[in-house]
């Protein structure tokens, strides 16, 4: 289903439905330096928007992902320099891969400590002021769900 869901997601996004704008595809260069800089794989749908789209907005939801080769000296909507950013500011897990923001204070971030069969990991919903023990709320299975599911307005 992973890679499903972001095929349709992708499939509604060029057939003109929905309200939107993403940059473009990235190259793989890029997108293993990212891996590199944060020190983990990028699970495969999000590797794949990556691959196709980038980074972008549906109506008002923004979806971070890769802008330039310097991540340090960056900023919203490049995911590699937040994720780092959110490293400093509040000691987020390595694991985590911030994605979006919720648009109330919180952010979406994917966990790569939890692996599927098909090799993804699921998104969350995190608060900065909030115990890691009691962080994370699910949203989606992984990031194709979670980009179909905020292009179909579910989510």
């Amino acid at each position: 289903m992973s890679m499903n869901d972001l095929e349709q997601a992708i499939q509604l996004l060029e057939a003109g439905a929905i309200e939107a704008d993403f940059i473009g595809p990235q190259p793989e260069y890029r997108i293993r330096l990212a891996e590199e800089i944060l020190g983990l794989s990028l699970p495969p749908t999000y590797r794949q928007f990556l691959q196709r789209l980038g980074l972008g907005g549906i109506g008002g939801v923004e979806f971070f992902g890769l802008i330039q080769d310097d991540f340090e000296n960056s900023g919203i909507p490049d995911a590699i320099w937040l994720t780092l950013k959110r490293r400093r500011e509040w000691a987020a897990p390595h694991a985590y891969i911030f994605v979006s923001e919720t648009g109330d204070g919180g952010d979406y971030v994917i966990d790569t400590s939890q692996v599927n069969i098909d090799g993804d990991s699921p998104v969350l919903e995190c608060w900065a002021a909030t115990e890691a023990a009691e962080n994370g709320m699910f949203v989606a299975e992984d990031f194709g769900a979670f980009l179909l599911g905020k292009a179909q307005g579910v989510l």
